[in-house]
């Protein structure tokens, strides 16, 4: 099942793979940074079934390969963000926010630049072999013997409860770190149950399935703080304050929106009869 949750995540980085090169395809970047995160969310998780001393650098490589998938994604988000919130107070044809998407074109053109060159580095193909023996054959732990359930269904409880921990330990006034923390683990959680799947079909894919949601709601509210942060520094360049501004508006109004919605996505996760069966 270790192997499993691996190839799956490598098969997938690979399918995507042609596609977030030529760097023209949102989606494909997408999808392979999704790989890529999965997969270092998997060896972290499976940390007592994968030896340490084998993982350890390959999660590393798979950073430095998110952080450049990363570069390009998040540009293809908030540019997206950018174009929705124009059309809908009727100002994409203003010439103040094509000034503001062209900057924004510009920064994802080097990102994607720079995403191109580390994908047709010797340091990505080493990265690469190192996925397809990984995907074939991890390197276990004596702990991997025992059972799929055995190993597995601790592994999930471990992260939920790491999970409803960071929840409760919030302040009234959740921080923006202290929200980002409260994604972070909620993906882990989502993909250690959706690993334990196949164990059991119908209750670990209902718990994956609410932890999701609750992923993507923190996920909306990051997407929104970050495209603030973005807005912020591009007010300050010549030309482009006013657009800046008014975007930066409708923004912030999205970002206190994402903030008082995913609570409802929490207590969904925290019903009690979705942890039966751990």
């Amino acid at each position: 099942m270790v192997r499993r949750a691996i190839a799956t995540s490598v098969k997938r980085l690979f399918d995507n793979e042609a596609g977030a090169l030529a760097g023209r395809e949102a989606e494909a970047v997408h999808q392979a940074r999704v790989a890529v995160r999965r997969l270092r969310s998997h060896l972290r998780t499976f940390r007592p079934l994968v030896d340490r001393d084998w993982s350890a650098p390959l999660r590393q490589e798979l950073a430095w390969l998110g952080t450049e998938l990363g570069a390009v994604r998040d540009l293809d988000v908030f540019f997206a963000r950018l174009r929705s919130d124009a059309q809908r107070a009727g100002g994409a044809a203003d010439p103040n926010v094509k000034a503001v998407f062209a900057n924004v074109r510009a920064d994802r053109a080097r990102a994607r630049a720079r995403l191109s060159s580390a994908m047709r580095s010797d340091r990505y193909r080493q990265l690469r072999d190192a996925l397809e023996r990984a995907a074939r054959s991890p390197r276990l732990t004596l702990a991997a013997r025992m059972t799929a359930r055995e190993a597995l269904i601790p592994i999930v409880r471990k992260a939920w409860k790491r999970l409803r921990s960071a929840v409760r330990g919030l302040a009234p006034r959740q921080s923006v770190p202290a929200l980002h923390r409260v994604r972070i683990l909620a993906k882990r959680c989502r993909y250690a149950a959706e690993s334990a799947i196949p164990l059991e079909p119908k209750r670990a894919e209902a718990f994956a399935q609410a932890a999701a949601l609750v992923q993507d709601a923190l996920g909306e509210f990051n997407d929104a703080e970050q495209a603030c942060r973005a807005l912020r520094r591009l007010r300050k360049k010549p030309g482009l304050a006013l657009a800046a501004n008014a975007l930066l508006a409708l923004e912030s109004e999205s970002t206190a929106r994402a903030r008082s919605m995913w609570p409802s996505a929490w207590r969904a996760l925290d019903d009690k009869r979705l942890r039966t069966w751990l």
